[in-house]
């Protein structure tokens, strides 16, 4: 997608007056090479896989670096409104091939392949669980991050420290879905344009990629003994 300056994400993103259960609506409709692009609300989700303030390149499938980007998965839970997100995805569709799915070419008759809702079950990751889906969002320029609660001045508080945003962490944010023109993998992927940091897991859902540890839990029962003994037992691995 074409990227969009932060003035224009932030003013876009605060339009949208984002906290859990606000409609989420189509904002900045645009024609970009054909396909028209709606900026989305997701529902609350978890983060997974949170790569937002630094941009990183992924390898492609002949094993080759791809161009380095900010991307974030987000996780819904059972029972999440995907419908807004799923209706602008049939926006680009329609907007592509026009209205008459006979006419689609195959490579747009495969709503698995077309779509990009993927099954949390199918992936072998913490915290992919059954009956959740993910949507992946990435972006060429640093989204908009924000917390969930406003200013002095009304506006939600930019959010700067890489620690209060990781894996774990439940999220909303604001992506666009447009056509990928990939000749071996045609269909829509999710820009990304803003990440609203809502609250960190709780105690039971810290263990997660890339999150923080329970320490607590980790070292419950555990009697730390005399360091330098520890030490010595340690040393003598090395005997």
């Amino acid at each position: 997608p074409s990227p969009r300056s932060r003035e224009q994400r932030g003013r876009a993103f605060l339009e949208i007056r984002g906290l859990p259960g606000y409609p989420a609506r189509k904002r900045n409709s645009r024609t970009v090479k054909e396909i028209v692009m709606a900026d989305v609300k997701t529902p609350l989700a978890r983060g997974a896989f949170v790569q937002v303030f630094s941009p990183r390149a992924m390898k492609n499938k002949d094993g080759t670096l791809g161009k380095a980007k900010y991307s974030i998965n987000f996780l819904f839970p059972p029972g999440s409104d995907l419908e807004p997100l799923k209706q602008a995805c049939l926006d680009v569709v329609t907007a592509k091939f026009g209205s008459d799915k006979s006419k689609y070419p195959a490579a747009a008759r495969n709503k698995d392949k077309v779509l990009p809702f993927k099954d949390c079950a199918n992936y072998d990751y913490a915290g992919y669980e059954p009956g959740w889906t993910f949507i992946t969002a990435t972006s060429d320029s640093k989204p908009d991050i924000r917390y969930a609660k406003r200013g002095a001045d009304g506006k939600l508080v930019r959010l700067v420290d890489e620690a209060d945003l990781y894996s774990g962490c439940w999220v909303q944010g604001i992506v666009n879905p447009y056509w990928r023109k990939v000749a071996e993998n045609p269909g829509i992927s999710f820009g990304l344009q803003a990440v609203v940091m809502v609250r960190e897991p709780t105690d039971d859902e810290t263990s997660f990629i890339g999150g923080r540890t329970n320490v607590d839990a980790e070292f419950e029962g555990v009697n730390f003994g005399d360091g330098a003994s520890g030490a010595s037992s340690a040393d003598a691995l090395f005997d």
